[in-house]
């Protein structure tokens, strides 16, 4: 997995990264959405793109 420097931190972010958007759809199960954000951590991403804002909090 490629890695970033953070801003003027000493934090790496993974080049890649999940969107959360999609994660609290009715047509993604709970456990779906588990399954997808295991994964993208398994494999090294750790930069979880997520906001209060998707789908009405």
């Amino acid at each position: 997995m490629l890695y970033r420097m953070l801003g003027g931190t000493n934090e790496k972010v993974s080049a890649i990264g999940v969107g959360g958007w999609h994660l609290g759809l009715q047509k993604v199960s709970e456990p779906l959405s588990i399954r997808i954000v295991h994964a993208a951590l398994e494999r090294g991403i750790n930069f979880l793109d997520n906001s209060w804002d998707y789908n009405e909090g």
